[in-house]
This record gives C-alpha cells, structure tokens and sequence, in this order.
C-alpha cells in the first residue's frame, strides 16, 4: 500500500511539470510572437466597379453656352451721342473729301474744333469727342500732310495737336510738333489737360534740342512758354509754371507774373525746390 502511494505521488508530480512546461512554452511562444514585425494589408476601400472608372477624366459641370449676342442687349449711345459722333463723322468725311470746296472744309474743321473745345474745357476723362475721332486720326494727319501752307492747315494742326494729346505713339511728341504749325497763341481755349500735356512734351523738346551735336534753336519752344506761363498763373498753376520755367532755363521771366495774389505760392514753393537741390 505504502509502495501505490508513493507511486500515485510520482505520477501526480509529474503531471503538474509536464502542464507548467506547457505553460511556460507558451507564454514564450506569445511574447515571441507580439516581438514578431507585423504588415499591414491593403484593402480596397471602392468596389471593383468604382475602380474601374478611376482611369477616365474627372467630368467637370456643364458650363451654360456661351452667348455670342450677349453684347446686343447692352446699351448703346444715347441719342446725344450718337448725333455728336454722326456730326464728327460728317465733318470729317466733308473735309477730308477731294470734292468738297474750301468753304466746306473751313466749316467742317470749325464744327471739330468746336466740339473739341467744348469738351476739353473740363476734362476729368477722355473726352468723346477725341474718342469718336480716334479712327480717324491717322487719315486727317495724312489730308494734313498734303495741304498746302496757309491759316486753313494751320487750323487743321491745331485740331490734331489736341488729338494728337491721346491718340499720337508715346515719345512722338505730335502734340507739340502739331501746335507748333499752328497758332501758337490759342492754348488756353483747348483746356488745362491740353496745356499740361503740351508743356510736358516741351520739356522733353528742349532737352533733346539742347543736348543734340551740335545744340538746335529753342526759340520756337519759348513762344510756347511765353504763352502757358501766364494762363497758368491765371489759373492757380503757379507750380506748374515755376516747373515749366525752370526746365526751360527762364526763371528769371517768373517776375513778371508773380502778384499779390499768388506770390505767397511760389516763394515757398521756391524755398521747397531750394531744399531740395541742396539735399541732392
């Protein structure tokens, strides 16, 4: 009996050793198994029909036609316009026209200028005159260039100096070669716009006549100025005059048109410029 026992006891340890090895080989097999590096697996997130269209261009919205007569409905010229640009156009057709009598073609330029002056007179915009005139430019100054020299061409130039203003290529300076074969003194009835782009291009004419090999006359040129300095001190510019004097070298004729009224406005804006060239 005492021999069983001992031997249930053996088996029974043996038991509870082989089920710890078990255990324990287990518990390894799973810490070698968290240590092991994992993958991920990719999963289509579409189906394979979706997929399938994944390769055709994204189809964009339909956009509304366009329409070729949207323009139609907007507005037009008022009535006073277009009488204006059919009155324009008829002058220009009566003088530029080989048939028409030479009191035709002086009432014709006259009906320009005077549509030209009323407009620029106070100009905050290009005027529409000079706009409706636009297409035209190029064929009035060519009718210009035959004409012989006489009052009539030299009103015809004074017209298209006031085109030339807006319409002639930048550097060309045709606003000032214009009213130099014209009347030279009628500035002022063509507005300060015009009196402003004229004196820049004088400016521009000195300094190049100046500067040329060898120098040209200026005379010409201080005609010009001898006109626009007074309108502008008339006209509460004393800046621009005191601006256009000195870039003509003429200062010194400035003492002729200062006043009571306006010398307050040039001394100091004498003593600004003084400053000025002394920090240079």
């Amino acid at each position: 009996a005492g021999e069983e026992e001992h031997g249930r006891r053996g088996s029974s340890r043996q038991r509870r050793g082989w089920v710890a090895r078990v255990r324990g080989s287990s518990a390894r097999a799973g810490a070698m198994s968290s240590q092991r590096p994992t993958e991920k697996i990719k999963v289509r997130s579409k189906d394979p029909e979706s997929l399938e269209d994944e390769d055709e261009e994204p189809k964009h919205p339909e956009q509304p036609p366009v329409d070729d007569d949207e323009d139609k409905d907007a507005p037009g010229l008022s009535e006073e316009d277009q009488l204006l640009k059919e009155t324009l156009e008829t002058a220009v057709t009566r003088l530029t026209d080989s048939k028409s009598s030479s009191s035709v073609r002086e009432a014709a330029v006259d009906t320009l200028a005077k549509e030209i002056r009323s407009a620029t007179s106070s100009m905050t915009s290009v005027p529409k005159p000079l706009k409706f005139l636009r297409p035209f430019y190029d064929d009035l100054k060519a009718f210009y260039h035959d004409l012989k020299a006489s009052a009539f061409k030299r009103s015809v130039a004074d017209v298209l100096s006031v085109l030339g203003m807006t319409m002639a290529e930048e550097g060309s300076r045709e606003c000032l070669h214009f009213k130099l074969e014209g009347n030279p003194a009628e500035l002022g009835v063509w507005g300060h716009e015009f009196i402003r782009a004229l004196s820049g291009e004088i400016s521009q004419e000195y300094v190049a006549r100046t500067t040329a090999t060898p120098p040209e006359a200026t005379k010409d040129l201080i005609v010009l100025v001898d006109v626009i300095v007074p309108f502008q001190m008339k006209h509460n510019s004393e800046i621009e005059a005191v601006d256009l004097l000195l870039e003509v070298n003429e200062l010194d004729k400035l003492l002729d048109y200062v006043d009571q009224a306006n010398y307050e406005r040039v001394c100091l804006y004498l003593l600004r410029f003084g400053e000025y060239l002394i920090a240079l």
